[in-house]
């Protein structure tokens, strides 16, 4: 998949963190990131796989809008999977895209979920 290659020149996406954790009450995995600033940032997708090398899938239905789009300023998201199977692994990938549709994959950010 093209959408999925990883982009040698970075989007203008200065990312601090992506970060998973599971919420074994709720039988979800929250997906966490950070930006430092998002310059030419239209939006983020975020892809799963049950191995860190099989098919990513994208669990977004639509784009996660950039919150500062064309701004020095960062700022804080979460994305929350709540189709997940217990005691499974999960690998996750943070897609952002720019306004010229290029792309850049953070992560993988790796989750054990639990019985």
């Amino acid at each position: 998949d093209p959408a999925l290659r990883l982009n040698p020149l970075p989007t203008a996406v200065d990312l601090i963190s992506f970060d998973a954790v599971y919420k074994n009450n709720k039988k979800q995995v929250i997906l966490t990131w950070e930006t430092a600033s998002e310059l030419d940032n239209i939006g983020f997708n975020i892809y799963r796989s049950r191995t860190i090398d099989g098919v990513r899938k994208q669990i977004n239905t639509e784009i996660i809008a950039a919150q500062n789009p064309g701004s020095t300023s960062g700022a804080l998201y979460t994305f929350v999977d709540d189709t997940i199977k217990r005691n499974k692994k999960y690998y996750y990938w943070l897609e952002s895209i720019d306004i010229n549709g290029e792309s850049t994959l953070h992560g993988p950010a790796k989750i054990k979920t639990v019985k």
